[in-house]
């Protein structure tokens, strides 16, 4: 039997972690910290959502069922995710993915429709859903390009836009996050077009070795992101 004390440690700890996802916990029906296993589905494609989760410890796989098949794996999310919240937005209020417990996970969760309305309310949990999905919008983008073109593409219109001279100086970290990729696919990628020619190891970066063949990769696909303006830029000091 659950003492008071234990419920009140889980109520607490429950409430903790839906700040973190930017939930304003007061008016909350019934959060509920849960523990699933391995295999367990948290929600399935195309049906009504019974219950939102937030993701605490473990890993959780979307995916795209097809038939008797596991289907196609849409992402993974370590300690960290929200399943199923694009049924907030939607009129039917159906999950549009199967996501499944790839380890045992720890989570809360919330019934669907007796908290849709409030956290369709909140400020904060909307601004950080938007910035959650306007993140898996850029990883979509990538994937899409991937399928159409080989990664060499993307980097070659990256290394295109960046080198300011013969010369262009690789930034495994910076390349990998501006391009929303494992540093070890950046660095890999570089190896594969040193060996077909198109790039040269210079004495401190990377040169054009093929000019030809690296336009013919060069489709333009980098766009740099503006950088936002501080308010405050250009304006001098108050003079004391």
């Amino acid at each position: 039997m659950i003492s008071d004390m234990e419920e009140k440690d889980t109520l607490s700890s429950s409430i903790e972690l839906l700040k973190e996802y930017g939930v304003e916990p007061d008016n909350i029906v019934n959060p509920q910290k849960v523990t699933l296993q391995k295999g367990d589905i948290l929600c399935e494609d195309g049906e009504p959502l019974e219950y939102l989760y937030f993701l605490w410890k473990g890993t959780v796989k979307t995916l795209i069922p097809a038939g008797n098949k596991p289907g196609l794996i849409l992402g993974r999310y370590v300690n960290r995710g929200m399943f199923d919240e694009s049924a907030l937005f939607r009129n039917d209020g159906c999950a549009n993915a199967r996501a499944v417990c790839e380890t045992d996970i720890e989570a809360v969760s919330i019934p669907f429709e007796a908290n849709r309305e409030t956290l369709l309310g909140q400020n904060s949990f909307l601004r950080k859903e938007a910035e959650n999905l306007s993140a898996t919008l850029d990883q979509s983008m990538n994937s899409f390009f991937f399928q159409k073109y080989p990664f060499e593409c993307l980097l070659c219109s990256y290394i295109a836009v960046k080198r300011t001279d013969a010369e262009w100086v690789a930034d495994l970290e910076e390349t990998a996050q501006d391009l929303n990729v494992k540093k070890q696919i950046v660095k890999r990628c570089l190896d594969l077009l040193v060996n077909k020619g198109i790039l040269a190891v210079g004495e401190k970066g990377y040169l054009v070795e093929d000019v030809l063949r690296f336009e013919t990769y060069n489709k333009g696909l980098y766009k740099p992101r503006r950088k936002r303006i501080k308010a405050n830029a250009g304006k001098g000091k108050t003079a004391g």
